[in-house]
Formats: C-alpha cells, structure tokens, sequence
C-alpha cells in the first residue's frame, strides 16, 4: 500500500522517447527516481521531476539525430 500521498506510480508511461520501467528508489534530495528506457534501448535512471517538467526526453539520442541534420549537407 501507497503510504506517501504525493507519490503517484509512472510505471509504463511514456516521457519524450523515455519508458517508465519501475521505480529505481531515491537522490539524496528525497526526489524519486526512475529506471527508464529509451527508444533506442539505452536504460537510465531519472529523476520523476527531470521527466514530467521535460528536462530529459531520451539518453540523448534524440540530440544526436538533431545535430547530425544539421551538419549533413545533402545528406553526404
């Protein structure tokens, strides 16, 4: 049973390119912590704020894809 009110269970939503796997305990700071997956299957753990605020979207693949359109030319 769920004795912490302000704890709300993400397990299987989707943030970004991340999916929510289980819970992954706690920082230092008392903020919880989730064991992710990205889309390209890298697993990470992320802070729950990190994820619902829209600070981390993925394992940084999504950054990759981004500055490699940029730099390509023509796609050479």
């Amino acid at each position: 049973m769920n004795t912490n009110p302000q704890y709300v269970d993400i397990s299987g939503l989707r943030f970004g390119r991340w999916t929510v796997v289980e819970k992954a305990g706690k920082t230092k700071d008392n903020h919880q912590m989730w064991l992710c997956r990205c889309d390209c299957g890298v697993t990470r753990n992320v802070t729950g704020k990190d994820l619902r605020v829209g600070k981390s979207r993925s394992c940084g693949c999504i950054s990759k894809e981004i500055f490699q359109d940029v730099v390509s030319t023509h796609n050479l």
